[in-house]
């Protein structure tokens, strides 16, 4: 079977794996953080509307606030449960690395298949509720995410054939990829 020897054709692919590894850590983060402070501002907003007006919607009446503004926090909630999931992952597949255990590069793995999943299914109702180029862009997002899946997978496979990665790595990792 052919393995890929470096990550997007220019970086070393146990370098690559952790370049990935960080940078999901560093982006899921900001969409953790975003999504807590969105959370708490818009609480704070909704606390204000509330004392302010008298509304005679039935439903504002029952519930005590806008259907809206509960369809945003189901929204941001979601953001921020699978944020932090991500970012534990990502934690998982950078200790994964460094210590040489594959079980561990293989929970990112299956993450971020679920993840992908979770985007196109994302995708087509964003496409059924006629929002074509929010969809086209999440697709193109899921792409990369694939390539990016791909990498770790073989990453996983490397190490589960004995290959060595992280502090334990040999010098002569190359070359036996070559062979």
């Amino acid at each position: 079977m052919c393995w890929a020897e470096k990550c997007c054709f220019c970086v070393k692919i146990n370098i690559g794996t952790t370049i990935i590894g960080i940078g999901s850590f560093i982006i899921f983060s900001i969409f953790a953080v975003t999504s807590a402070v969105l959370l708490v501002l818009e609480d704070k907003e909704k606390k204000v509307l509330r004392m302010s007006t008298n509304s005679t919607n039935p439903v504002q009446h029952i519930f005590g606030t806008d259907l809206k503004i509960i369809s945003i926090n189901v929204i941001l909630v979601t953001v921020l449960i699978l944020s932090v999931l991500a970012i534990f992952f990502s934690v998982l597949l950078l200790i994964g690395i460094i210590k040489n255990r594959p079980g561990l590069v293989l929970s990112y793995f299956s993450f971020g298949i679920m993840t992908t999943i979770l985007m196109q299914l994302g995708c087509l109702l964003l496409l059924i509720s006629n929002y074509w180029y929010i969809s086209l862009i999440w697709f193109i997002v899921s792409l990369f995410y694939i390539h990016y899946l791909v990498v770790v997978h073989t990453v996983y496979e490397l190490m589960q054939r004995g290959k060595l990665f992280g502090v334990t790595a040999t010098e002569g990792l190359e070359e036996e990829l070559l062979n």
